[in-house]
Order: C-alpha cells, then structure tokens, then sequence
C-alpha cells in the first residue's frame, strides 16, 4: 500500500470510531495486504483520533508476527463500569490477564533480563470490551480488523 492508501483507510476507520459509528467495509484497493500494512494503518488511525494510548491489546498471529491494538486512556473503565449500549452494540466481551508497569524500564543496548522485566510489572485482571467500526466483525478479513485497533473499544480493570 501507499501512503495516500494508507491514509484513506486511516481515515475511513478514524471517522467512524469519532461517530461511534461503523463502515460497511474498507473499499477495494485499502485492505492491507499483510499485519505490517495493517499497523502502518492503525498507527495512522491512532494519530487523526489525538487519543492518548493508556495501554495496548498484544497478539501474535499464527504465523508469529507480534501485533497489537491501541487502548485510549478514554476508554480505559474503572470497576464496576456502565456504557451505554449503543457504543458497543456487538457486545463483545473478553476476560484478560492484563500487566501495569511499576516501573519504567528505559531504552538501553542490552535487552533486558526475564527477573528485570517481572520484577517491573504487575499483573491483575481485565475485561476487554471488544466492538467493531465494521459493521460485521464476522465478514471482516482478520487484517482489517488488526488495522481497525484490533477492534478494540475499551477496558474494564477490576
């Protein structure tokens, strides 16, 4: 994909999460191609929304490329949380183990060790909110929905 691509794509998913609304499909021509096309796009939606990132959804694909989905701090819920039912009319509901850092763990040449990097994080419990800016997550090619933030709407942490 180009970057003109990439950038209609952006923006067809940006709009549709800013109108809590949903887009039939990406049109012929924008569907990534591949889970680094598909976060080239994310990371464009991502920049028209001027969110800030709270936290991130992280998956690896079948074929092992680590991918993820950006959480907005304004979708982060404290428990117990109400929405509304029209901001997520798919409903979709999932149990995590998610990780807080306690600390920061800055850039550096060497990777960081295994104890450093448990000894940085906390782990609690989380429901992912899961919704689509597609009107049908089920017919949505699985790239589509990487660049749609991983169809991602918020987190509950419990």
């Amino acid at each position: 994909m180009n970057s003109e691509e990439v950038g209609r794509a952006a923006s067809l998913l940006a709009d549709a999460d800013r109108a809590h609304g949903h887009i039939a499909a990406l049109p012929d021509g924008l569907h990534p191609g591949s889970p680094g096309e598909a976060m080239t796009i994310q990371a464009h939606v991502v920049a028209l929304s001027g969110e800030t990132v709270a936290g991130w959804k992280v998956a690896t694909t079948p074929d092992g490329v680590s991918t993820w989905g950006a959480i907005y701090g304004r979708d982060v819920l404290a428990s117990p949380a109400k929405l509304e039912a029209g901001r997520m009319p798919m409903r979709g509901v999932e149990g995590e183990v998610a990780f807080r850092f306690v600390h920061d763990l800055p850039a550096r040449p060497a990777a960081y060790s295994r104890q450093e990097i448990e000894a940085a994080l906390t782990a609690f419990p989380a429901i992912e909110i899961v919704d689509s800016r597609f009107e049908s997550y089920a017919e949505t090619p699985a790239p589509d929905r990487l660049a749609d933030r991983m169809s991602k709407v918020g987190c509950c942490c419990c």
